[in-house]
């Protein structure tokens, strides 16, 4: 008899989940309809999200154009300034002398020496390129939220 019992207390708790089961979605709807004006303002909320999320996304992408464009307007601005400090100081004797002493001509009464085996050591201005600085935190998150990748300058 035992074993009997056993069967039917299965079967009651089987049936008992497969009910539990089957009124889950009447479960959803009675708390949904308990908490109606919770509900409202969740669908609310969601459309607003969905509704401004393309705009907002074009507003995002726009500023951090801006902010790029701006960056890359200061390193051109600077890149400018050394040029036309460079052109004034080979516009003098000795901004001359110096651009022609580095090329290998002498004036008159000094020798000329060359030395073999020592590495360039002038730097290029090209080898020196800096970095962008790094983006903080919540840039990189609103970067990754409205999918926005900044575009290389030099392209």
């Amino acid at each position: 008899m035992s074993n009997a019992v056993r069967n039917s207390d299965q079967n009651r708790h089987k049936t008992r989940e497969k009910k539990q089961v089957a009124n889950l979605p009447e479960r959803i709807r009675a708390i949904l309809r308990a908490h109606k004006k919770l509900t409202i303002f969740i669908c609310f909320v969601g459309v607003l999200l969905i509704g401004f999320y393309g705009p907002v996304q074009g507003y995002y992408r726009a500023i951090r154009d801006a902010q790029e464009l701006q960056i890359t307007q200061q390193e051109v601005e600077k890149e400018h300034k050394n040029l036309n400090e460079d052109v004034n100081r080979l516009q003098t004797q000795e901004g001359i002398q110096d651009k022609a002493h580095e090329r290998g001509y002498v004036s008159e009464g000094e020798t000329s020496v060359s030395v073999e085996g020592v590495g360039n050591t002038t730097t290029d201005d090209k080898q020196k390129e800096q970095k962008r600085p790094e983006n903080p935190w919540y840039i990189k998150l609103l970067d990754f939220v409205f999918g926005y990748v900044p575009t290389d300058p030099q392209n």
